[in-house]
C-alpha cells in the first residue's frame, strides 16, 4: 500500500513508527519515499512479527533530527502472512477457537482470527 503525504499537511517530522498484524502476520516494513529522491528511508522493518512485539518506537533523536516528511513524498506499506498450518502463532489461536485448520476469511470479519496491516506515524507539524 502507498499513500501520498498530501500537500495540506505542509512539511512534518516524524517522532514515532508503529506497525500492526494480528497473528497471521509474519513481516511488516514502512518506507518513505522522498518525492525529491535523495531522502528514501526505510522507517521500520520487522522481518519476522510477533505479535508480542506491538509497541511504539521512539526517534532518539534531537527535534531538528528528526527524519522530514513532506508534500509529494510517499509512505509505503508492506505486510507479509502466512496462514498456514505451520505458522505457530496463527495455530495456537485456532486451536483455541476449537478449530483444526485455517479458515477462508473476508475483509468484514471481525474478531481474534481477523487480520490487519497498519502503520501508524507520529508527526510534528508548525500548524499553530
Amino acid at each position: 500500500v502507498r499513500f501520498e503525504v498530501p500537500a495540506e499537511w505542509g512539511d512534518s517530522l516524524l517522532w514515532s513508527v508503529s506497525g500492526r498484524l494480528n497473528y497471521a502476520g509474519s513481516g511488516l516494513e514502512v518506507t518513505l519515499d522522498s518525492a525529491s529522491g535523495d531522502d528514501d528511508a526505510c522507517l521500520l522493518s520487522i522481518p519476522k512479527w510477533n505479535l508480542d512485539w506491538m509497541r511504539l518506537y521512539l526517534y532518539d533523536a534531537p527535534v531538528v533530527d528528526l527524519p522530514s516528511v513532506r508534500p509529494g513524498d510517499e509512505i509505503a506499506l508492506w505486510c507479509e502472512f502466512d496462514n498456514t498450518w505451520a505458522n505457530e502463532q496463527l495455530r495456537g489461536v485456532i486451536q483455541d477457537a476449537g478449530l483444526d485448520a485455517t479458515i477462508e476469511m473476508d475483509a468484514d470479519h471481525e474478531g481474534e482470527l481477523s487480520e490487519m496491516c497498519v502503520a501508524i506515524l507520529g508527526l510534528l507539524d508548525d500548524t499553530p
